[in-house]
């Protein structure tokens, strides 16, 4: 009687599950899109909440999830805890500034991190994100090729010079943005089924890096193919030597024809030239900057109170809007000066339980999506250190949260079912 009664209504389940589908696709894509285009604020502030209007709007249609991971809904809570607590430091530490503003950023990507753990029930929906994130990172490359060819977007950060050339910042937000978060870009092209559409998503995204002149950029390509030679299959590491050796050949016979945008970009890191005009620094001195030299800047303003307690969103400095106060550029040492230890040592649990619980979906279910998001893992974490509170930024939290949504889950057939 009860599988009769399953059988007959099995139409109107399915046409529901089907509906709640194309739901959460539509507004996945809708948030996600509007997030991706913040800089879209620049022309009318009423881009910046379109974001998280449609991520609330998307919370309440899709509904929740069919469970959660007993360790993540722990974790989630300190997380949850340790972010809440820096709002109260604030006060006491610094009680005369204006906080609205900077509330409002370090809570902005809040609501699709809801979102993201409402939504993603099911492996279709977690890879339909990372191909739109791969989508607006493309934009992003193509928006540094438009301005190299017709000069600078009016609406966009303005732009700078490095050694005689001009450095653009792109849709992906400031100067420095384009050289960090499109390297999360590169694991998700194994979510593209066409190896021509991942060759040339590939070339395009290499080349962005490249023409943001930043020295990040060039590392971040070269941890890449480090951390997927170390993962990847035997095919996967003769393709990544094949497209080092390749990619060496190019900027060497490149350095040596005397093509200008290279042999800046190569007097700028490595300083081959004795008679190149180098105006920044190494990539060398630029990792002891945001080791120590920069965070010691911070130590001796708040002293180690600060670095134990937390000052408050004062410590995030310019990435709240607190332009006036010293940044580490260093995401361990933000952590530290906003929340103190307590704030620190809860996302370094955070990404070690995240790191393990990939590792379980890797070996249980998917070897290919566990990969993929172990190296996106890792290059967060890589880029964390060296260029701030990734997650408080669009690019990185959209990374950041649908790995930490998808590590709070619970995995399964019915997780794995696609349409």
């Amino acid at each position: 009687m009860i599988t009769s009664g399953i059988a007959r209504h099995r139409p109107i389940l399915e046409g529901v599950w089907s509906n709640s589908m194309l739901a959460a696709k539509a507004c996945l894509v809708l948030a996600v899109g509007f997030y991706c285009l913040h800089v879209l604020r620049n022309i009318n502030p009423v881009f910046a909440v379109l974001g998280p209007l449609f991520s609330v709007f998307g919370c309440f249609l899709v509904g929740r999830r069919s469970g959660y991971d007993g360790s993540g809904i722990l974790v989630l809570s300190f997380f949850a805890l340790s972010s809440c607590l820096p709002i109260i430091y604030s006060y006491f530490w610094f009680p005369d500034e204006q906080y609205a503003q900077a509330i409002f950023r370090y809570y902005y990507m809040v609501p699709v991190f809801l979102f993201f753990l409402t939504a993603l029930r099911s492996e279709e929906l977690l890879l339909l994100l990372f191909r739109v994130y791969v989508v607006f990172i493309c934009l992003g490359a193509l928006s540094l090729v438009f301005q190299v060819m017709h000069g600078p977007i009016s609406w966009f950060s303005e732009a700078s010079s490095r050694d005689g050339l001009v450095r653009y910042s792109s849709l992906v937000g400031s100067l420095t943005a384009y050289g960090v978060y499109s390297v999360f870009a590169l694991p998700m092209l194994v979510f593209f089924s066409s190896k021509f559409v991942r060759a040339i998503v590939f070339l395009l995204i290499a080349v962005g890096m490249l023409l943001s002149l930043q020295k990040a950029a060039v590392v971040n390509l070269l941890v890449f193919f480090i951390i997927y030679f170390f993962y990847g299959s035997v095919r996967v590491k003769l393709m990544l030597l094949a497209a080092a050796v390749m990619l060496i050949i190019s900027v060497v016979i490149s350095y040596f024809l005397n093509v200008p945008y290279l042999v800046s970009v190569v007097d700028n890191i490595f300083r081959l030239n004795e008679n190149a005009v180098v105006t920044d620094y190494t990539v060398m001195e630029s990792i002891l900057q945001r080791v120590w030299l920069l965070p010691s800047v911070l130590y001796e303003s708040y002293g180690p109170e600060g670095m134990l307690w937390g000052v408050g969103l004062v410590g995030a400095s310019g990435t709240l809007g607190f332009e006036n106060y010293p940044m580490s550029h260093n995401g361990i040492f933000d952590l530290l000066f906003v929340g103190g230890v307590f704030n620190c040592m809860v996302f370094i649990a955070c990404a070690c339980w995240m790191w393990v619980r990939i590792r379980q979906y890797t070996k249980l279910y998917n070897s290919v999506i566990g990969t993929a998001m172990q190296c996106m893992l890792l290059l967060f974490l890589i880029n964390f250190l060296f260029a701030g509170v990734l997650y408080l930024q669009p690019y990185g939290a959209i990374v950041f949260y649908a790995l930490f949504a998808f590590c709070c889950g619970v995995w399964g057939p019915a997780y794995q079912a696609t349409e």
